[in-house]
């Protein structure tokens, strides 16, 4: 027999003996094992995947994570979410353990989870370091579609400071204030308000829903938000920009702040770029005070965001994050 027909008889029996079946709650220390074994060096990925979980069965979305296991090992996991901010494109996640890979088990995955979908495109987070995920995907006509820029500062550091010393602090005609200023106060729905007016001008691609007021307050000001770190800049007495630092999600312990939700509406391009930069230093001056690491995100459609922070001397920098499409 024929090495390459003894792989396919292998491949064949790991099939045959393959279970897809619902994630448990007994089943989250084998999953993270697998995860950590698998992305373990890669802290970025590792907190993408960590949405494997036994959802609540009583959900209004499409939620849910299924296990591939053979003889009672956990060899693979899946998971689509439907999200309820952007419900246009699902997310698909699926890792395979290390040892179990190339057998067919991502695809089983695959197929169980597409079926659970309604038809939608979907959408995978994923990154370029991987290239026998990318061409798993490739095959399913999955293409990038945004790249993110990620990285973490340590505003305390002396390179950190000299860049962060070439940013502008003010902008003529413009007033910087805290959120709680009491010569200027501002409602927590209205800086709310002018974050969700921000973020959906970057999001076109992936449109987010209408959000009442008590979900623009949960998404963009709401208890992660460390206590302080709300700037404002106004033209006038209009609220036209803000920033705030949130706990990090996938590290709320650490001695971080997360700056992800920071721009101003609509303005002359010039005076965009001047007051994201303006927010973006007093946003770190801010957390040097508070003795925190600064995480940060852009994506490439997220101007100027992305153009400020590819110049930062950033440390567990990330220029390979892709966010892959099936449309």
């Amino acid at each position: 027999m024929t090495a390459s027909c003894y792989d396919a008889k292998i491949h064949m029996t790991i099939l045959d003996n393959l279970t897809i079946r619902p994630f448990g709650d007994d089943d989250a220390a084998a999953v993270d094992r697998m995860l950590r074994d698998r992305w373990g060096h890669d802290p970025t990925m590792l907190a993408v995947y960590r949405i494997h979980r036994a959802w609540p069965s009583h959900m209004p979305f499409i939620r849910q994570t299924l296990l591939a296991t053979w003889k009672e090992t956990v060899c693979g996991a899946g998971t689509i979410f439907e999200s309820a901010l952007h419900p246009q494109l699902p997310m698909l996640a699926i890792n395979v353990a290390s040892e179990w890979q190339r057998r067919g088990i991502g695809a089983a995955l695959y197929t169980a989870l597409a079926a659970r979908g309604d038809g939608r495109p979907l959408l995978v987070k994923a990154t370029r370091r991987d290239p026998a995920g990318q061409a798993f995907l490739y095959r399913r006509n999955f293409r990038p579609r945004i790249s993110t820029l990620i990285g973490v500062l340590d505003p305390r550091q002396p390179a950190v400071q000299q860049w962060m010393h070439q940013l502008p602090y003010d902008v003529p005609g413009y007033t910087f204030r805290p959120l709680d200023d009491p010569e200027r106060p501002t409602s927590l729905i209205t800086a709310a308000r002018v974050h969700a007016a921000v973020y959906r001008r970057f999001h076109a691609w992936n449109p987010p829903i209408a959000e009442s007021d008590e979900q623009a307050l949960d998404h963009y000001c709401g208890p992660s938000v460390l206590n302080g770190s709300h700037l404002c800049v106004y033209t006038g007495t209009t609220l036209i920009g803000a920033a705030n630092l949130f706990r990090d999600p996938a590290r709320p312990d650490a001695a971080e702040g997360y700056l992800v939700h920071i721009g101003v509406v609509q303005k002359h391009q010039a005076d965009a770029d001047e007051l994201t930069a303006a927010l973006i230093r007093r946003s770190l001056e801010w957390a040097t005070h508070h003795g925190l690491n600064v995480r940060f995100e852009a994506d490439d459609t997220y101007q100027p965001h992305r153009a400020i922070f590819e110049t930062a001397p950033a440390h567990e920098v990330d220029r390979e994050f892709v966010l892959m499409t099936n449309e």
